[in-house]
């Protein structure tokens, strides 16, 4: 994908934070979303970044992105996160983001697990795949009843990959996701 695609996007994904205004006018997505290249509406938190609220756990993320949804809009926390996407964020914080990036910042995403036994899903309802490149390695390790995904740096190019936490944890940002609601007509 060229180096320009790849801006656009996480432009589209980071610019997006609560208080911004940003220079691209996005028609297509709900105030405070921006449109990623691959159609998908993202927003990302960063209010603890800016001084503005305290790190957050899993529930209180999924709320918070749940209440800016409205207006013919669903939202929550991010349920479509692939290798693809990973990276292209990854290149965003490296090169628009370096606090972020020093910092080391995580990122609560949608994926989580309602059992011990239960299986890994998104906030969509969809499976996630455990074999995917989004995961840390060796990765879900199933110790937790409860377990949330979180993107956290780890190895060369500051790429991030998805862990697992368990109940309670906190966080300092997340990322949400929107979609159009779905109507029917009888």
């Amino acid at each position: 994908m060229p180096l320009k695609q790849i801006n656009f996007f996480l432009a589209a994904v980071l610019v997006g934070y609560a208080g911004t205004t940003g220079a691209v006018e996005q028609t297509e997505c709900p105030e405070k979303f921006l449109k990623s290249e691959s159609g998908e509406c993202f927003h990302i938190f960063r209010d603890v970044l800016l001084g503005n609220s305290p790190a957050v756990t899993w529930h209180q993320a999924r709320d918070l992105c749940r209440g800016m949804g409205g207006s013919g809009w669903t939202a929550d926390l991010a349920w479509t996160v692939t290798t693809d996407t990973l990276m292209e964020f990854n290149d965003y914080i490296v090169e628009h983001e370096p606090d972020m990036d020093q910092m080391g910042y995580i990122y609560w995403v949608g994926a989580h697990r309602a059992t011990a036994n239960g299986h890994w899903e998104w906030t969509d309802g969809q499976r996630v795949d455990l074999t995917s490149y989004i995961w840390l390695a060796d990765a879900p390790y199933n110790h937790y009843d409860l377990a949330y995904g979180m993107l956290v740096p780890a190895g060369a190019y500051d790429r991030h990959y998805m862990y697992e936490y368990q109940e309670g944890n906190v966080g300092p940002s997340f990322i949400c996701q929107a979609a159009p609601l779905c109507t029917t007509q009888q």
